[in-house]
């Protein structure tokens, strides 16, 4: 599990969470902006990581939509 990995601070549980449920149409969207499939994983799990390394100051920031602004930047990086 992700949290376990990065300490399990509560914020990083409730990130972890929310990442997974929402894993399913993230990957759909940068599916259908990268390539292939392996890339658009790739980009979700390197997005997720840095999601979860900053998860108490993401939910400090307390903006909706966050995570969906970073991945669209993502795809534009790539």
């Amino acid at each position: 599990e992700a949290s376990a990995a990065a300490g399990s601070a509560p914020e990083v549980d409730r990130l972890g969470r929310r990442l997974a449920a929402e894993r399913a149409g993230q990957i759909r969207f940068l599916r259908g902006r990268l390539p292939s499939l392996e890339e658009a994983e790739d980009a979700w799990q390197d997005a997720s990581i840095k999601f979860l390394q900053h998860a108490k100051a993401l939910e400090r920031a307390e903006r909706p939509g966050l995570e969906a602004v970073s991945l669209r930047r993502l795809v534009v990086d790539r």
